[in-house]
């Protein structure tokens, strides 16, 4: 059973891996259920301090030396290499409603 792997195909290739023999599965009359924890998680993470290796080895005795980036620009960044292409793999937010964000967040505070 053939799987695409690497990034952008998704969560992990093993559990990629189970959902498709699952479904083969189910197809030739067995029953299979995978169990999943449910959550949701996005890490967006990149360098704001330009000798990161360096402290992240040693943050005892070195001193981050951080980026200047222009807000405008960490936001058009992000913007380009992550809004905007998950917008378009994943529409869900066109069902969205302002007043029904604004009540999801409330529950968190």
């Amino acid at each position: 059973m053939k799987v695409k792997s690497g990034y952008g195909n998704g969560p992990n290739y093993k559990f990629r891996l189970a959902k498709a023999l699952a479904k083969q599965l189910k197809l030739e009359g067995i029953e299979i259920e995978l169990v999943t924890h449910g959550v949701e998680r996005e890490v967006y993470v990149f360098p704001l301090i330009k000798n990161l290796h360096e402290y992240v080895r040693a943050p005892d005795t070195t001193r981050p030396d951080y980026y200047d980036y222009p807000f405008p620009e960490l936001a058009n960044y992000w913007k380009e290499r992550y809004c905007l292409p998950r917008s378009k793999r994943n529409d869900q937010w066109r069902t969205w409603r302002k007043e029904q964000v604004w009540q999801d967040i409330a529950r968190f505070l």
